[in-house]
Protein backbone atom coordinates (compact mmCIF):
# COMPACT_ATOMS: atom_id res chain seq x y z
CA UNK A 1 0.00 0.00 0.00
CA UNK A 2 1.31 3.49 -0.74
CA UNK A 3 0.13 6.42 1.04
CA UNK A 4 0.37 9.82 -0.71
CA UNK A 5 0.63 12.03 2.62
CA UNK A 6 2.50 10.05 4.72
CA UNK A 7 4.01 12.73 6.28
CA UNK A 8 0.72 14.89 6.72
CA UNK A 9 -1.12 11.91 8.12
CA UNK A 10 -0.42 11.73 11.43
CA UNK A 11 -1.18 15.86 12.33
CA UNK A 12 -4.08 15.17 10.28
CA UNK A 13 -5.30 12.28 12.81
CA UNK A 14 -4.68 14.26 15.57
CA UNK A 15 -6.49 17.26 14.57
CA UNK A 16 -9.92 17.64 16.11
CA UNK A 17 -13.08 16.70 13.83
CA UNK A 18 -14.49 20.33 13.96
CA UNK A 19 -11.39 21.77 12.99
CA UNK A 20 -11.10 19.07 10.41
CA UNK A 21 -14.70 20.48 9.21
CA UNK A 22 -13.44 24.04 8.92
CA UNK A 23 -10.85 23.32 7.17
CA UNK A 24 -13.23 21.25 4.84
CA UNK A 25 -15.65 23.91 4.06
CA UNK A 26 -12.59 26.39 3.85
CA UNK A 27 -11.47 24.31 1.30
CA UNK A 28 -14.58 24.19 -0.50
CA UNK A 29 -15.20 27.76 -0.44
CA UNK A 30 -11.34 28.30 -2.22
CA UNK A 31 -12.42 25.80 -4.72
CA UNK A 32 -16.06 27.73 -5.39
CA UNK A 33 -13.96 30.99 -5.77
CA UNK A 34 -11.35 29.46 -8.24
CA UNK A 35 -14.49 27.38 -10.35
CA UNK A 36 -16.11 31.12 -10.77
CA UNK A 37 -12.92 32.91 -11.28
CA UNK A 38 -12.13 30.58 -14.28
CA UNK A 39 -15.67 30.24 -15.55
CA UNK A 40 -15.64 34.16 -15.50
CA UNK A 41 -12.27 34.23 -17.44
CA UNK A 42 -13.58 31.89 -19.87
CA UNK A 43 -16.30 34.12 -20.72
CA UNK A 44 -14.40 37.04 -20.65
CA UNK A 45 -12.22 35.42 -23.05
CA UNK A 46 -14.54 34.17 -25.85
CA UNK A 47 -16.57 37.58 -25.98
CA UNK A 48 -13.28 39.48 -26.67
CA UNK A 49 -12.50 36.78 -29.25
CA UNK A 50 -16.17 37.12 -30.89
CA UNK A 51 -15.53 41.12 -30.63
CA UNK A 52 -11.85 40.92 -32.02
CA UNK A 53 -13.14 38.63 -34.96
CA UNK A 54 -15.75 41.14 -35.56
CA UNK A 55 -13.60 44.41 -35.73
CA UNK A 56 -11.18 42.18 -38.19
CA UNK A 57 -14.29 41.20 -40.15
CA UNK A 58 -15.35 44.89 -40.23
CA UNK A 59 -11.58 46.03 -41.18
CA UNK A 60 -11.52 43.96 -44.01
CA UNK A 61 -14.75 44.94 -45.62
CA UNK A 62 -13.38 48.72 -45.06
CA UNK A 63 -10.36 48.15 -46.70
CA UNK A 64 -12.00 46.36 -49.60
CA UNK A 65 -14.78 49.38 -49.91
CA UNK A 66 -11.54 51.50 -49.55
CA UNK A 67 -9.88 49.77 -52.33
CA UNK A 68 -13.14 50.07 -54.52
CA UNK A 69 -13.39 53.93 -53.43
CA UNK A 70 -9.86 54.48 -54.87
CA UNK A 71 -10.85 52.31 -58.09
CA UNK A 72 -13.66 53.77 -59.36
CA UNK A 73 -13.02 57.42 -58.21
CA UNK A 74 -16.99 57.16 -58.37
CA UNK A 75 -18.02 58.59 -54.77
CA UNK A 76 -16.66 61.98 -53.07
CA UNK A 77 -13.54 62.49 -50.77
CA UNK A 78 -15.93 62.82 -48.08
CA UNK A 79 -17.42 59.04 -48.07
CA UNK A 80 -13.16 58.26 -48.83
CA UNK A 81 -12.64 60.03 -45.97
CA UNK A 82 -15.23 58.87 -43.66
CA UNK A 83 -13.75 55.00 -43.99
CA UNK A 84 -10.71 56.00 -43.29
CA UNK A 85 -11.75 57.39 -40.41
CA UNK A 86 -13.98 54.62 -39.08
CA UNK A 87 -10.94 51.76 -40.65
CA UNK A 88 -8.85 54.05 -37.60
CA UNK A 89 -11.54 53.97 -35.22
CA UNK A 90 -11.85 49.66 -35.70
CA UNK A 91 -7.75 50.05 -35.32
CA UNK A 92 -7.75 51.29 -31.91
CA UNK A 93 -10.81 49.35 -30.64
CA UNK A 94 -9.05 46.39 -31.77
CA UNK A 95 -6.29 47.46 -29.58
CA UNK A 96 -8.19 48.44 -27.10
CA UNK A 97 -9.89 44.91 -26.51
CA UNK A 98 -6.31 43.07 -27.03
CA UNK A 99 -5.02 45.12 -24.04
CA UNK A 100 -8.43 44.08 -22.36
CA UNK A 101 -6.47 41.01 -20.60
CA UNK A 102 -5.74 41.02 -17.04
CA UNK A 103 -4.30 38.77 -15.00
CA UNK A 104 -6.95 36.18 -14.72
CA UNK A 105 -7.25 36.20 -18.48
CA UNK A 106 -3.59 35.41 -19.41
CA UNK A 107 -3.54 33.09 -16.90
CA UNK A 108 -6.29 31.59 -17.85
CA UNK A 109 -4.77 31.33 -21.37
CA UNK A 110 -1.51 30.53 -19.88
CA UNK A 111 -3.19 27.82 -18.04
CA UNK A 112 -4.88 26.22 -20.91
CA UNK A 113 -1.52 26.44 -24.13
CA UNK A 114 -3.48 24.03 -26.46
CA UNK A 115 -7.56 25.39 -26.06
CA UNK A 116 -8.77 25.96 -29.20
CA UNK A 117 -11.92 27.91 -30.46
CA UNK A 118 -14.52 26.30 -33.17
CA UNK A 119 -15.64 29.75 -34.19
CA UNK A 120 -12.42 32.05 -32.96
CA UNK A 121 -9.70 30.36 -33.67
CA UNK A 122 -7.67 32.44 -35.31
CA UNK A 123 -8.46 35.81 -32.96
CA UNK A 124 -7.75 32.90 -30.08
CA UNK A 125 -4.04 32.73 -32.04
CA UNK A 126 -3.26 36.31 -32.24
CA UNK A 127 -4.08 36.90 -28.67
CA UNK A 128 -1.50 34.18 -27.49
CA UNK A 129 1.24 35.44 -30.14
CA UNK A 130 0.45 39.05 -28.51
CA UNK A 131 1.01 37.73 -24.71
CA UNK A 132 3.63 35.79 -25.34
CA UNK A 133 5.41 38.82 -26.73
CA UNK A 134 4.18 40.70 -23.94
CA UNK A 135 6.03 37.75 -22.11
CA UNK A 136 9.40 38.20 -23.60
CA UNK A 137 9.88 42.35 -23.20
Amino acid sequence: NYKVHVHIEPIILKLDSQIIMILDIILLIIFIIDFIASAKAAIDVNNILKRLTEIKNEISDINIKIKEQIRNNSESDAKLTSLKQKLEQLKSENIKNSSKINFFKKNYLNAHPNSRSLKFNNALTELKIKINEKKKK
